[in-house]
């Protein structure tokens, strides 16, 4: 009989393994395999071994046709149980950077969330080019390392060259913000943070002197903002001002889409959401990047999805 178990593990394994490497080629670009090819592998996986996710896997797996056939488990499964693959055996998961501050929801230091990241800053943050070394990125979130935001903008600096990651800014004040860029006004640099932490600095924005290649990252998904005024004031083209929404359990982020529809933001290669009819109104995400915990959640944000692009309500 043991000698079953190991087959049946060296085989659960060789599958794992397959599916991992699939998913990372698809989110770097490097396999021309669909986006439903890739859901489709990773929920057998977790159909398969993630404990938590089994109670909303379907019984009979032919009725799946597509990622939009793929059964999301709610948002809540998180507040008191760790949601993850479980592998009973000795393959190593990969490290964790953090909990989340209200979920029982640990971020790994993963290479399909890290490509997940490249893959966005590339194609959204600077226009399909590939990073050079001319950045500086200032963490504008007051976490100061404990949470997927700040863990970005620490790999941002990492990304985007030799420049790296200047220094985490919190509390936000603007005399601070301009001594440290007065340090270095030859090289562009990437302001990263929420919006209320721009409303901070807002009255001392024009004071504050940016090379005009430099990027603002602001995440929220409101219309409260006033991006043309942001960018006027940092002297800055509109292009340069990117929103960016992020879910807590997601591994992929949303942007922006164009600077002429700020409330647009394009659907992600490595994620697709569905809004699901109802009287509560609810959003189903796919998020390929999230490999480890669980790439089908269930939100209660509300979005309205038309054709590729995405409106938060």
């Amino acid at each position: 009989m043991e000698g079953c178990y190991a087959v049946r593990e060296e085989a659960t394994l060789k599958k794992l393994n397959d599916v991992l490497e699939l998913t990372k080629a698809f989110i770097l670009g490097t396999d021309t395999i669909s986006f439903d090819e890739v859901a489709l592998a990773l929920y057998e996986v977790h159909a398969e071994m993630n404990p938590i996710y089994k109670k909303y896997a379907m019984k009979k797996v032919d009725k799946i046709h597509s990622w939009k056939d793929i059964p999301a488990m709610p948002m809540s499964e998180f507040n008191d149980q760790m949601v993850q693959i479980d592998m009973n055996s000795e393959m190593p998961f990969p490290g964790v950077l953090f909990k989340h501050a209200r979920l029982r929801h640990y971020i790994r230091d993963t290479e399909h969330m890290r490509a997940a990241i490249l893959r966005g800053v590339q194609d959204f943050v600077l226009d399909g080019n590939t990073p050079s070394p001319q950045y500086r990125v200032f963490d504008l979130d007051h976490w100061s390392g404990n949470d997927n935001t700040s863990y970005m903008a620490q790999y941002l600096g990492e990304l985007l060259g030799t420049s790296g990651f200047a220094k985490n800014i919190y509390p936000v004040d603007s005399e601070s913000l301009i001594e440290e860029l007065a340090k270095s006004p030859e090289i562009a640099v990437v302001l990263f943070g929420y919006s209320y932490n721009y409303d901070r600095i807002y009255q001392d924005l024009d004071k504050i002197q940016l090379h005009p290649d430099s990027k603002v990252i602001k995440i929220d998904k409101g219309h409260k903002d006033n991006h043309y005024l942001l960018a006027s004031k940092l002297g800055l083209n509109m292009k340069n001002v990117v929103r960016m929404y992020q879910h807590p359990l997601m591994s992929t982020q949303i942007y922006s889409s164009t600077p002429k529809a700020m409330d647009l933001f394009t659907m992600p290669h490595t994620a697709r959401l569905q809004s699901l009819p109802g009287k509560v109104k609810r959003t189903e995400i796919v998020d390929v990047a999230n490999v480890w915990s669980c790439p089908f959640i269930r939100v209660n944000d509300v979005v309205h999805i038309n054709d590729k692009f995405i409106t938060f309500l």
